[in-house]
Order: structure tokens, then sequence, then C-alpha cells
């Protein structure tokens, strides 16, 4: 079982790009000039993680993560902002989710949500107020499916392009009808209704590229100027 390595919190991400890659085979253009290109689904996130220039701590921090990976044969575990979706760590208020909910201010005074016909429970109370809460599986999806429905409000909204992950296993959204997502890759494995599906700060696990791709570097009396470190999907689980 190899090592798994979580990234400290305290060494910050400058960037972090992901792309999916894919092989695909030809056997070349025929004498009508076309070409027919084959297909498997065998794509893989590859990633690049930036560190930026490091203060001393920092820097002896980043140094013993790369000790502690034994070059490919540990396991990075790593979460990271979901900018550019609702609760996706990034600048998102309160106030954005109640108004892609369609909650009102009266909703928000009266600290619950009424029937649309504006009775509310026995007990003068009524629905919750939508919070900040990662979406869960809405019902049992097998692997190597494209499409499930999410339940909660931020799978709702997640936005396309955005990312979720389950189990460590990344995601990326192609589209989102009211909660029923189609995403890029396959599921890697089965999911069951009630599972967590991580909008909050994403999870996957990584391994380098290269062994010796964790290198911090740091200069004379300087600390760990600005690194760009190369990694792939880890399936093990």
């Amino acid at each position: 079982m190899s090592t798994l390595v979580d990234l400290p919190d305290a060494l910050t991400i400058r960037h972090l790009n992901f792309h999916l890659a894919a092989t695909s085979s030809s056997s070349g253009r025929g004498i009508n000039g076309r070409e027919q290109i084959m297909f498997a689904e065998n794509r893989y996130w590859t990633a690049t993680m930036t560190l930026p220039v490091l203060g001393q701590a920092s820097a002896m921090l980043s140094a013993a993560v790369g000790d502690e990976l034994c070059g490919r044969a540990g396991v990075l575990r790593l979460a990271f902002a979901n900018l550019g979706t609702l609760g996706g760590g990034g600048c998102s208020e309160l106030a954005e989710l109640y108004a892609a909910a369609g909650v009102s201010d009266d909703d928000v005074a009266r600290g619950f949500l009424a029937y649309s016909d504006g009775s509310h429970f026995d007990d003068d109370t009524g629905f919750s107020l939508p919070t900040f809460q990662d979406p869960v599986v809405a019902a049992d999806v097998p692997v190597g499916q494209r499409q499930m429905r999410l339940d909660g409000y931020l799978g709702l909204f997640l936005a396309r392009g955005a990312f979720f992950s389950i189990n460590d296993f990344l995601y990326r959204v192609w589209t989102n009808d009211d909660g029923l997502i189609t995403f890029n890759p396959p599921l890697r494995e089965a999911v069951s209704e009630g599972d967590e599906v991580r909008v909050i700060f994403p999870r996957t696990r990584l391994r380098l590229s290269d062994d010796d791709g964790w290198q911090t570097f740091i200069e004379y009396m300087r600390w760990g100027r600005e690194t760009s470190i190369a990694l792939e999907e880890v399936f093990d689980r």
C-alpha cells in the first residue's frame, strides 16, 4: 500500500491546472484522405501544481513533503478551491445562494421557507434555509456511467466546468439539468445513494510524474522560489 500524504494546509497553492489526458490511435489517412480515429475510455487526470515563493518554515515543510512521498511511490492527497461555482471555496456569499434558490428577504427574516401557498408547519416553522453543505448522491449509480442526480442545493447549482469528487476520485461537470449532472471522466467506481459529493474543496489523489518531481528550490539566504510540480491520477484505493 502506498504512503498517503495529505498536502499540509500551511502549503498554499498558487496555480493548479488539471488536464484529462487521452490516448487515441489511428492507422493513418486512407487514399481518400480520410482518417478513422479509434478511442477507448482510457483517460486519466494530469495536473500541474505551482507553489508560490515560500518563507523559511514553508520551504522546510515543502522539502519534508517531498521526502515523505519517496518519489513516485507515495500518493499526494490534496483539496483545492472549486472556483466558479457556488460554495466552491472562493468568495461565494450566502446571499448568492439565497438568490439562486429564490429565497426572499421575508424568508430570511422569518428564518425558514414556507410552502408555496405561504403556509407552514403546525409548530409555526418551515423548511430550513439553504446552507453551504456538500450534496449527496440521490440514487445508486454503477461504475462507468457519466450521469447521476445530486441531492442538495450545491449540486443543483453546480456550474458547468466545475469539479466535484467522490472518494477522492475527481470529475468535471459537462452539463447540469436541475441537479442531474453529466460529467467526465465516467465513474471510477460505483456510488450509492447518500454518498458524499465534495463540491466544497473537492479532493483527489495524485502521484509525481517523475521520481525527482518534487524539488523545493532554496537559494542562499532566500527560501523556496516558485516551484511547479507535475502529477498524475492515482486509481488505487
